[in-house]
């Protein structure tokens, strides 16, 4: 069974008046990160994620794996983050 990488999964409610989006987003066929946002938007981004891994051979390859405006903008700024 192979899991598939760059899908998401958006859960939106609101709890004491505050507007929440939980996201789930598989950004490998093994990780799966979860997200907790007040703001945000879940549509896809234009800017994929660049997925490194090894093939049959132990060489290096990269392939281009989709994500949300989200994770992208987490991703990008998260270093940032004290």
């Amino acid at each position: 069974f192979e899991k598939p990488a760059g899908h998401w999964v958006t859960f939106v409610a609101e709890v004491a008046g505050v507007d929440l989006i939980a996201m789930a987003y598989a950004w490998s066929q093994k990780g799966v990160a979860f997200l907790l946002s007040t703001c945000g938007r879940t549509d896809p981004c234009p800017h994929p994620y660049l997925a490194k891994f090894e093939d049959e051979y132990g060489n290096v390859q990269f392939k281009e794996v989709e994500r949300p405006f989200l994770a992208n903008f987490y991703y990008t700024y998260n270093s940032l983050i004290d």
